[in-house]
C-alpha cells in the first residue's frame, strides 16, 4: 500500500511539471481593418493595418495581398505602393497565418485634381549673373498633375526657365515672376530683387597685387578681437603669416591640397587661413541708413586631417566698424559630415542680405576662423568672390 501512494506521488509530480513546462498556445479566432473603403491617388505610400482577435493570440501573423497592378503591397509588411489610376475597384486582402481569418478593404483610385500653388521663398534675391531655382508647391500633396509653367515680367533684369523655375539675374531691378500649374491653371507670383551691378568691396577676389602676403584692401584680425568677441576665442595665437592671398593656378599650392579647390576659384587667387590656424579679414564701407544690401561670398574647407573638424557654427559677419557689435550674421553650413575624419567639403554661394539699422552710416564685412584642440583644429579654408551690393527697394 506504501509502495503504490509512493508511485502515485511521483506520478502526480511527474504530470505537474509536465503541465508547467508546455507553453499555453493561444489560437487566433478573427481579423479585421481600420478601413472596409479607400479613395487614393497615385502616388500614395501608406502602411495598413490589421487588428488580431484576440489581442493575446500567441501568432498574429499576417500575409497581404492586391488583386490588381495598379496596388502595390508587401506581403509581410501591409507597405501599399499607389501606382496608376484604374476604373477597377481593387481588393487589399488581408488572411492570419493562424486559421487563416480574412479581412479586405476595397480601394478607388482616383485623378486628384490641383486646387492652388504657391512660391516655397516670397522675396527673392539673385546675385548679378547668378542663378538660382525656384520650387513650387501645388496643392494638394496628392494632386495627380503637379507640372507647372513659369513666366518673368521683365526678362531684361531676370529671365527664368519656362519648365524649370531656374532664374538667371541679369541687370539690376526688380522682375515678377508667376508659376502657373498646368492642372486648373491657378497662379502664384514673386519679386525678385537684383543688386546692384557695383561691389561695394574692394579687391574682392584677391587678384591685386600685394607684398608679404598681405591682401591689399583687407584688415587682417588681431588675437585680442577674438579674445573680446567670443566667449571662446579658441586656443591658437592668430598667426598673420598663415592668413593671406594664394596662387596663381599655376603655383605648386593647386597641386597638393589646393587642387581640390581649382576648379571653384575665379581668377588667379584667392584668399586663405591655413589649417589648424586662427585668423581672419574685414573691410569697413560706407553705407546708407535704412537701405538694404546683399552680400555673398564662395568658402571651401578642407578637411584633409583626422585632427581637425569642418566648422559648424561659422557665420560671415557684417559688424560695427569697430567689430563689437553685429548688425547680422550669415550662417555657414558645410555639407556632410562635420567631424574630424577626413572628409571634404566645398561651400559655394554663401549669400544674404540685411537693412542697414538707423543712423548707420558704416559697417563692417568679415570673414573670420576659429581653432581648437584635437579633435577641433580649423581646416585650410580659402574664401573668393567676396560681394557687398546695395539692393533694389521692394515693389
Amino acid at each position: 500500500m506504501f509502495s503504490l501512494q509512493v508511485a502515485l506521488m511521483i506520478l502526480t509530480t511527474a504530470c505537474k511539471n509536465d503541465d508547467d513546462g508546455l507553453e499555453k498556445i493561444i489560437p487566433v479566432t478573427g481579423i479585421t481593418l481600420e478601413q472596409t473603403e479607400l479613395i487614393v491617388a497615385p502616388g500614395l505610400n501608406k502602411i495598413l493595418k490589421a487588428s488580431i482577435t484576440p489581442s493575446d493570440a500567441t501568432n498574429k501573423s499576417v500575409k497581404w495581398s492586391s488583386d490588381h497592378s495598379a496596388v502595390e503591397i508587401d506581403e509581410n509588411t501591409g507597405e501599399m505602393r499607389v501606382l496608376s489610376i484604374t476604373d477597377n475597384i481593387i481588393t487589399i486582402t488581408a488572411s492570419t497565418v493562424d486559421g487563416g481569418f480574412v479581412a479586405s478593404v476595397s480601394l478607388r483610385v482616383v485623378d486628384i485634381p490641383a486646387i492652388g500653388v504657391s512660391l516655397k521663398e516670397g522675396d527673392i534675391v539673385v546675385g548679378p549673373g547668378r542663378t538660382k531655382t525656384v520650387e513650387a508647391i501645388v496643392k494638394p500633396n496628392a494632386a495627380a498633375n503637379k507640372n507647372v509653367t513659369w513666366e518673368s515680367d521683365n526678362p531684361a533684369i531676370a529671365s527664368i526657365n519656362l519648365t524649370t523655375g531656374e532664374i538667371t539675374a541679369h541687370t539690376t531691378g526688380v522682375a515678377k515672376i508667376t508659376v502657373t500649374t498646368v492642372d486648373g491653371g491657378f497662379k502664384a507670383s514673386a519679386y525678385v530683387r537684383v543688386p546692384s551691378l557695383t561691389n561695394l568691396l574692394q579687391n574682392p577676389g584677391f587678384e591685386e597685387e600685394y607684398n608679404n602676403a598681405t591682401p591689399p584692401n583687407w584688415i587682417k584680425l588681431t588675437q585680442d578681437w577674438f579674445k573680446s568677441y567670443y566667449e571662446d576665442p579658441g586656443s591658437i595665437t592668430v598667426n598673420q603669416a598663415q592668413t593671406n592671398r594664394i596662387g596663381p593656378v599655376s603655383d605648386s599650392f593647386f597641386t597638393g591640397n589646393g587642387a581640390f579647390f581649382k576648379p571653384y576659384i575665379t581668377g588667379n587667387y584667392t584668399g586663405r587661413i591655413q589649417g589648424n590656424q586662427t585668423g581672419g579679414v574685414y573691410q569697413i564701407i560706407s553705407v546708407t541708413p535704412g537701405s538694404e544690401y546683399w552680400i555673398s561670398m564662395d568658402i571651401g574647407y578642407r578637411n584633409n586631417n583626422a585632427n581637425t573638424s569642418i566648422p559648424v557654427n561659422d557665420k560671415v559677419k557684417i559688424l560695427s566698424p569697430d567689430g563689437a557689435t553685429t548688425y547680422y550674421a550669415v550662417p555657414i553650413v558645410p555639407p556632410g559630415a562635420t567631424t574630424g575624419n577626413g572628409t571634404t567639403a566645398i561651400i559655394l554661394g554663401v549669400s544674404g542680405y540685411f537693412t542697414v539699422p538707423a543712423d548707420i552710416t558704416q559697417v563692417r564685412f568679415q570673414f573670420d576662423l576659429r581653432s581648437f584642440p584635437n579633435p577641433n583644429q580649423s581646416p585650410l579654408t580659402l574664401f573668393d568672390n567676396c560681394e557687398f551690393r546695395e539692393l533694389p527697394k521692394k515693389p
